[in-house]
């Protein structure tokens, strides 16, 4: 999935939202092929691009949505307790939070 390699970087409530978005348009790439835009993101220090949703996506789909794309798609309920709170953990043992 090198598509979401970069996306890790982000640790702000923006970037955080963005990989969020991005995650679920990559999980309907194949039945929504224009939910997915694959010049989105440009990779740091090359002239290469990785993909990201496109606006169609995002006219298309809001938080609640996203969060069941994910959910059904991934297994990850992004609105887990326990996964709120170990990621909140590893932030704030990681000096970004």
């Amino acid at each position: 999935m090198d598509e979401m390699a970069d996306l890790s970087k982000e640790n702000n409530e923006e970037g955080f939202l963005e990989g969020l978005f991005d995650a679920a348009a990559l999980c309907l790439m194949k039945q929504k092929p224009d939910y997915w835009d694959k010049k989105k993101h440009k990779k740091e220090g090359t002239e290469e691009y990785i993909g990201g949703y496109s606006e169609e996506f995002e006219e298309a789909a809001d938080l609640p949505t996203v969060h069941h794309i994910i959910r059904v798609w991934g297994g990850v309920d992004v609105n887990d307790p326990k996964l709120i709170a170990a990621a909140t953990d590893l932030l704030d043992r990681s000096g970004t939070n």
